[in-house]
């Protein structure tokens, strides 16, 4: 009788002393899809021109939407998208977003790409063709 007094006294201690709240997730540096971008065709060496690029989440656990732009060659760009993530078991539901202007000086005539990560797998690839400035401009 004892024992199964204190089986049903360690079994209520046991569940009060459970923690009884929604898991805490966080993850930072999360590679996200860059869902509006604007690239023009064409550009002039040695001219600036701009690449405007936005991201935007489904819901109000993301944050700090921030872009990444790397030239990997003087004719191959890579954009990523990078948001952080915080959850206490749910989400708000709105909107989160954010967006960025780049500009490039093109340095060499031809062919530049720009490869935007959409995720680890997936890629979308723009080129622009760089052009010599007329003469007398």
């Amino acid at each position: 009788m004892r024992l199964t007094k204190f089986l049903a006294l360690l079994v209520i201690v046991m569940l009060t002393s459970c923690k009884l709240d929604p898991p805490h997730s966080v993850y930072t540096d999360v590679l996200i899809p860059v869902t509006e971008r604007l690239v023009p065709r064409t550009a002039v060496v040695n001219q600036p021109f701009t690449i405007y690029a936005m991201a935007t989440m489904d819901n109000g656990c993301w944050s700090n939407i921030r872009f990444v732009f790397d030239e990997t060659d003087d004719r191959q760009y890579e954009l990523i998208g990078l948001a952080d993530f915080e959850t206490y078991g749910s989400c708000p539901d709105v909107l989160v977003g954010g967006d960025t202007t780049i500009t490039v000086t093109p340095t060499r005539t031809g062919n530049h790409v720009l490869t935007v990560w959409m995720d680890h797998n997936t890629s979308e690839k723009d080129t622009i063709l760089v052009v010599a400035a007329a003469p007398g401009k």
